[in-house]
């Protein structure tokens, strides 16, 4: 009885340290999540950010470099940036499209397995400290009980 009590609060103890690193990987992959873009822009065959400006702008500077500003890749990206300033998405015109990040939805779905798994892991803790705390309690009845009859 005093071996199962303690291995009880041994392995409640253990799913703490679970918890907390599964709260650790939540909390990391929600910062992936938070920082990646729902959405990427693909303009002829090549996929480029849709929320920074900033890369395909760099993107664009560096295509226009090697190529006259009559290619039609360095017309392309041109107006992926204006449209980019402008506020839009880049779906309209040209040959750009709006396609889901396939990171953005891997991130997803692992932080929504974590999340899961993490609740899974509290809920059996919270049942090991439950169980935990019975036998201590059967423990500590015995020893009364027993204390009492050598009392006697």
């Amino acid at each position: 009885m005093l071996e199962s009590a303690a291995k009880l609060r041994a392995d409640s103890e253990l799913a703490g340290s679970e918890v907390r690193a599964l709260e650790a990987q939540v909390k990391s992959l929600g910062t992936q999540l938070a920082s990646t873009p729902q959405t990427r822009v693909v303009i002829g065959g090549v996929s480029l950010n849709a929320l920074p400006i900033s890369g395909c702008v760099k993107n664009w500077q560096r295509q226009g470099l090697r190529s006259s500003e009559n290619h039609p890749r360095v017309q392309s990206l041109q107006q992926q940036v204006d449209r980019l300033r402008a506020g839009g998405t880049g779906t309209s015109g040209g040959d750009g499209q709006l396609a889901a990040n396939t990171t953005y939805q891997a991130i997803g779905q692992q932080l929504r397995t974590a999340k899961s798994n993490l609740e899974a892991l509290r809920e059996r803790q919270r049942g090991l400290i439950e169980l935990a705390e019975k036998a201590q309690q059967r423990v500590e009845a015995f020893r009364t009980s027993r204390a009492k009859r050598l009392a006697c």
